[in-house]
């Protein structure tokens, strides 16, 4: 089988290996072909490349400012494959010949993805566009069980879902995390001139509009206002990283440090005692309940379908989005100690029911129900 995608992040690749193994062992082979990332998505600096013959790595042309992706597949690898998985996409221009190759029987073509665009108006154009082809894969493989809902909502069969609980490599992370010293600790605070009693909000992920840097900047001088301990380390990538030095350089009490990965970033989360994160909630949630970390976000509409991992008032928060109301959140929470650990150890659980395991597991099983499952049909056919 063939999954097409964009690019490879790194929290993939790792999910493509175990994917790749489970399936072999049922006698299935998986390629994954993919194409280097446009210069915007690169700037986040975790793309990555896949081993042959797991990694297929192929041209491509990105149209209109990136906003249109064209591919260029061997038709003898699409052609090889019983089932292809492609990512939902209204830009994605191989998508239309494969989905019109599965409403003509000629391939089985599954779809991977969120649903809908979480980060647009209700009504947009583009989302009943997209809706449109939302029946027309064999088989989907939705990020949660709310994309699931939004799926059956719009028509498509739950005997055609596999949902797959979108996840990173939340044991491994954990035990980097758990391996942390106080040592290693206090070299980092040390490094970053944060005071031993310093209290440490943390942000890790990608740098971009819809993170909503300035509120978290604007929140976060609320709170040093009235917790004076209080410091702010941003790590990550992106396009909203010059608007973070610049900010580092006049905030006495803000650290940026730029994109982070393996030991260093498990100390970061070590060291903080609450994860912020105001603006698009993506599968950063997980590295945050992996670290034992209560996750922080406001009630924005935009939120990925990973928010439905978080549980207000149990492994994290959802507080208004208002500055002034969210900073107010973040204070109480950071002023109860009983109350923060009773969160943390919440989110460890959380992050134990979420594993790249569980996934890898998860889309497995789909892929073997789909492939018998017209198998089948083929048979049946056949026999008439």
């Amino acid at each position: 089988m063939l999954a097409v995608v964009a690019n490879v992040k790194q929290y993939r690749a790792v999910l493509y290996q175990r994917l790749a193994a489970r399936l072999a062992a049922a006698g299935i082979d998986l390629r994954v072909a993919y194409s280097e990332s446009h210069r915007t998505e690169a700037l986040k600096g975790d793309s990555v490349d896949l081993p042959p013959p797991l990694g297929l790595k192929v041209p491509r042309r990105y149209l209109l400012s990136g906003r249109l992706l064209a591919q260029r597949v061997p038709i003898a690898a699409m052609r090889r494959a019983d089932l292809i998985i492609i990512v939902q996409s209204n830009g994605y221009l191989l998508n239309y010949p494969l989905l019109l190759a599965s409403r003509l029987g000629l391939k089985r073509v599954a779809y991977w993805g969120h649903g809908y665009n979480h980060q647009v108006a209700p009504g947009d154009i583009r989302e009943g566009f997209r809706r449109i082809f939302l029946n027309l894969s064999d088989w989907w493989f939705s990020y949660t069980q709310r994309t699931a809902d939004y799926l059956m909502s719009n028509g498509v069969s739950p005997e055609r879902i596999t949902v797959m609980n979108n996840a990173v490599d939340t044991t491994a992370f954990a035990a980097q995390v758990a391996a942390v010293t106080a040592a290693d600790i206090a070299k980092v605070r040390a490094e970053l001139s944060v005071p031993d009693d310093a209290r440490i909000g943390l942000f890790c992920g990608s740098l971009y509009g819809h993170k909503q840097l300035p509120f978290l900047l604007d929140a976060c001088t609320r709170i040093q206002a009235q917790l004076a301990d209080f410091v702010l380390i941003v790590a990550g990538a992106g396009p909203g990283a010059q608007e973070l030095r610049e900010a580092s350089e006049r905030l006495p009490w803000l650290r940026y440090v730029g994109a982070q990965f393996g030991h260093t970033k498990a100390v970061l989360f070590r060291s903080a005692q609450v994860f912020l994160n105001p603006g698009l909630v993506g599968l950063g949630i997980l590295d945050s309940f992996a670290a034992g970390l209560p996750f922080v976000t406001t009630d924005l509409p935009i939120h990925s379908p990973e928010i439905a991992y978080l549980e207000p008032g149990i492994n994290g928060l959802i507080a208004p989005y208002a500055a002034d109301r969210w900073a107010a959140a973040v204070v109480e929470l950071l002023s109860d100690t009983s109350r923060l650990a009773a969160m943390g150890q919440a989110a460890l659980r959380t992050s134990r029911q979420y594993t790249l395991e569980n996934m890898a597991e998860n889309v497995a099983e789909g892929i073997e129900r789909c492939l018998t499952l017209y198998a089948g049909a083929r048979s049946a056919d056949a026999s008439k």
